[in-house]
């Protein structure tokens, strides 16, 4: 998970569709294409548009070094190097970086402790972790994730959380 934000029922958790990790709807607003998907543009966090946009310039890039230095003449090139530029503009029109963060709720990002920060749920070097159930009221049970480590009790609502709430 990328962000600390609580999720609910109404404020669903999204999945960045390049690198797996859970992020909330303000930090996936970016669309890219993926290989995996034949190039269809799909929602991809902050990190992975950035770095996709990134490869994407460096290969345009070589392409157009690598055209430059064929050797062609002119006039064959400069019909290809306008086809170049055109299909390079339609490939970066796919990436979409969604700037209007008003979609995303104001002040609901929650105050969370640097100490509930130190220790994510999957952490490699925990003494033992796994799901309990543990009792919020009278009849009332919930399912959390436990961690154990370095002699300390973190609880967590779901395996994949960055942010203790205990």
């Amino acid at each position: 998970q990328l962000c600390t934000e609580e999720f609910s029922v109404t404020y669903r958790r999204h999945h960045c569709r390049c690198c797996g990790k859970v992020v909330c709807s303000a930090c996936s607003q970016n669309k890219a294409p993926l290989p995996y998907l034949k190039n269809q543009t799909a929602r991809v966090c902050d990190e992975c548009f950035d770095r996709l946009r990134e490869q994407m310039e460096r290969m345009d890039r070589h392409h157009k070094h690598q055209s430059a230095s064929s050797g062609t003449s002119v006039e064959v090139s400069a019909p290809a190097s306008a086809s170049d530029t055109d299909e390079s503009r339609d490939w970066y029109q796919l990436f979409r970086r969604n700037l209007s963060r008003s979609s995303h709720r104001k002040a609901k990002h929650r105050y969370v402790p640097s100490v509930l920060k130190e220790v994510s749920a999957n952490d490699v070097g925990s003494l033992i972790s796994g799901y309990l159930h543990r009792r919020e009221s009278r009849k009332n049970w919930k399912n959390y994730w436990f961690v154990i480590k370095d002699m300390v009790l973190y609880t967590y609502k779901a395996s994949e959380d960055v942010a203790a709430l205990k």
